[in-house]
């Protein structure tokens, strides 16, 4: 066998490997078919609980900005459930709030214990919506991130998240030195009084209606009284029990569930303190 390369023998190799041009037509074009886009789906077309669950987990930092992205999400972040889940997933910070009222609104001092180096950290809320009023002997009541500032003839509310003051609707009835509490997300008031006539109204506040409504009478007046809510039941606690006479008789309790009875009849009981 010769060892010897034959170029006529290469020539026609190389040929034989080059496509026919006149084969061109013949040949089936391959088609690579694209998978079509992944469908993306917006946060904001999740129903209210996974939503929910994706909100609870942002930083604190960023609660604030959420609110204002739509009327929806503030709604979500301001229900009692976004609280529970941020408790069930450790982040919620537990704050205590100093509040001091001036002509242009309020100074809010708060303390949150759980950080490193606890501190006071003070900032001015000014009331953009003017008028607030006299907050002469006011008491505070808090829901959620919102303090309620309410006095004789005015009420304000402090945002701790985007820290502004709104002015509010006031009480029925202008009442000084009165007992107040937060019962299933709406504020209840009881005994006080203004000038020489002690009220036995307990009026309800309603936060979503800005409105209040007398939704109840205690047995007995009540005068310099503290409030304090537990189990659903708001507990009128201390100050003067004035009798039907408007004579002084002792200092007692007095107990009011909201949740008792439908149509606004609460239960109202008397109770000697020990």
């Amino acid at each position: 066998m010769s060892e010897s390369c034959n170029s006529r023998h290469f020539s026609w190799l190389m040929k034989s490997c080059l496509p026919n041009p006149s084969d061109a037509k013949s040949l089936v074009p391959i088609h690579h078919h694209a998978n079509p886009p992944a469908t993306v789906t917006p946060i904001s077309s999740l129903p209210d609980d996974l939503l929910l669950e994706c909100l609870s987990r942002v930083p604190s930092s960023s609660i604030p900005s959420l609110t204002a992205v739509c009327r929806r999400w503030s709604r979500l972040l301001l229900s009692p459930y976004f609280l529970h889940l941020r408790r069930r997933l450790g982040l919620l910070r537990h704050s205590l709030f100093a509040i001091s009222a001036v002509d242009s609104g309020l100074f809010a001092a708060v303390l949150q214990p759980q950080s490193e180096i606890p501190s006071w950290r003070v900032s001015l809320a000014v009331c953009n919506d003017g008028g607030q009023g006299s907050l002469s002997h006011a008491r505070a009541a808090a829901i959620g991130p919102r303090v309620y500032v309410v006095s004789r003839n005015a009420v304000l509310r402090y945002d701790s998240w985007t820290g502004t003051v709104a002015v509010r609707s006031p009480m029925i009835f202008p009442r000084k030195k009165f007992a107040i509490a937060v019962v299933s997300g709406k504020i209840y008031v009881a005994g006080g009084g203004g000038g020489s006539e002690v009220t036995a109204a307990v009026e309800e506040y309603d936060p979503e209606r800005n409105r209040w409504e007398v939704v109840t009478h205690a047995a007995r007046k009540r005068y310099g009284c503290i409030g304090a809510a537990v189990d659903g039941v708001f507990y009128v606690i201390g100050g003067l029990k004035i009798g039907n006479e408007t004579s002084v008789t002792s200092r007692g309790t007095a107990a009011h569930a909201p949740n008792l009875f439908e149509h606004h009849h609460m239960l109202v009981q008397d109770a000697t303190m020990h």
